[in-house]
């Protein structure tokens, strides 16, 4: 069920999310749902143990877990789009 929400945001910003939305055949309403949609996600559990080569490798390029997180995306949108 589709619920009404009243934003707030920046004119230019809106307008920019217009366009954005409407060079992929989208709504504007639609965007926002997924994005919401996109950092609310139930992130599954890594329970499978690396072997192999895999574990030899994993963490070689010295990032950590929280590169791939959903906070870390959200701060890369904010970024990008302010």
């Amino acid at each position: 069920m589709d619920t009404k929400l009243t934003l707030k945001l920046d004119k230019e910003i809106i307008e920019r999310a217009k366009l954005y939305a409407r060079s992929r055949g989208l709504s504007l309403s639609r965007v926002v749902e997924g994005y919401l949609l996109g950092l609310t996600r139930d992130e599954e559990p890594t329970s499978r143990k690396l072997t192999g080569t895999v574990a030899e490798l994993a963490g070689i390029l010295g990032g950590n877990e929280a590169d791939g997180s959903k906070q870390a995306y959200a701060d890369y949108l904010v970024r990008r789009y302010s």
